[in-house]
């Protein structure tokens, strides 16, 4: 493999990600598999240089930003090596760390891709379909759907790294990895992943996507509160709520300045003129009816409490334009340069029910 000489003009993207910040650097070099990959690291080991590992370049803090020394580029490590059943019965799809979420979940939506006669799926929703495996493990990233999947390193059964000095190592869970990283950064050291084993879950086949607009921060809030009381007491219905989604007035009107530069937004309606506030329910399963009925019971409490409209949407493809307002909330509530203390505030509920910014 070759380490090249970084020419600014060829290569300026990798300068950057969606911070908008600007990095510089000396060399960079595009690993294949692990022995380049292992390559990489001992040159810039051997020449005391640093290392910036990076994925899709699509983080909002700068973490793919180089100071100097070589850019080691994950982008051709996207082998997809495929699904295999554990001894519990569950299925693993194992790939590489440049592969991206996109990738995943084409490659599992393939035609006849059946696991013991069923659809199979990767829960983690980051929403930035274009986060590579390698960038979504190290920040242990969360996303749309943590109410219920919680963060990635839970759906991470065993990986494998290269260490700073060109040497591998295997890691039993991703969690090993996280905090074995956290240590290691207080001495200077770098890693790369390798590749993933990521464990996958059946796949639902009823999803609704609600938005709930309020005229103001305490309706909304009691609303969310309301719904989180009532999924810890559901039973089976426990995770029939998969996403709980909080936006003041704010990240909606910087949303809506978006629309049309965005594709992906176009097709929607112009949020309401006295939202204030809105929170966003996605619920799935196979149950129709007992979702559908969950769906009443959420109506009721927001009518009690004064929301102010809806909008609602059944079927995965359908509530895609729903994600995509997640998504875009992300970014323009997420940039350093724009969240310059205003008061815009978005987040996810997590497992534990609390408001949390996506990472």
């Amino acid at each position: 493999m070759e380490i090249i000489a970084f020419d600014k003009d060829k290569y300026a993207g990798y300068l950057r990600d969606e911070s908008g910040l600007t990095g510089r650097a000396d060399f960079i070099a595009f690993p294949r598999d692990g022995a380049e990959l292992s390559e990489a690291l001992a040159f810039a080991a051997k020449n005391a240089v640093g290392a910036t590992v990076q994925g899709a370049r699509t983080g909002l803090f700068g973490a793919a930003v180089p100071r100097g020394g070589l850019v080691i580029s994950t982008e051709k490590l996207t082998r997809v090596y495929g699904a295999c059943q554990g001894a519990d019965g569950g299925y693993t799809l194992r790939v590489q760390s440049g592969v991206t979420l996109k990738e995943i979940n084409d490659y599992l939506r393939g035609e006849r891709r059946l696991f013991g006669g069923e659809r199979y799926a990767f829960a983690p929703n980051p929403t930035e379909a274009n986060a590579t495996v390698g960038g979504m493990l190290v920040r242990d990233a969360i996303g749309l759907n943590a109410l219920r999947s919680g963060r990635f390193s839970e759906h991470v059964s065993s990986l494998t790294v290269v260490k700073g000095d060109g040497s591998t190592i295997g890691y039993a869970t991703a969690k090993e990895l996280l905090s074995d990283k956290r240590a290691g950064a207080d001495r200077g050291e770098i890693f790369a992943v390798l590749d993933a084993e990521l464990r996958l879950t059946k796949k639902d086949s009823v999803f609704w996507g609600v938005f709930y607009f309020f005229d103001g921060k305490k309706t909304a809030e009691e609303f969310i509160g309301g719904l989180l009381s009532r999924r810890a007491a559901r039973g089976f219905l426990r995770d029939a709520l998969a996403a709980l989604v909080w936006f003041d007035g704010e990240v909606l009107r910087r949303v809506s300045e978006r629309r049309l530069a965005d594709s992906s937004l176009q097709g929607l309606p112009e949020f309401p003129a006295d939202a204030r506030a809105a929170v966003y329910a996605e619920l799935s399963g196979d149950d129709g009816a007992a979702l559908e009925s969950e769906l009443c019971v959420h109506a009721e409490l927001f009518e009690k409490i004064g929301g102010a409209d809806t909008w609602a949407e059944t079927g995965e493809d359908e509530i895609q334009k729903f994600r995509a307002v997640c998504h875009a909330a992300v970014e323009v509530a997420g940039r350093p340069k724009e969240n310059d203390g205003d008061g815009s505030a978005y987040g996810y509920a997590d497992k534990d029910g609390n408001i949390v910014f996506p990472s």
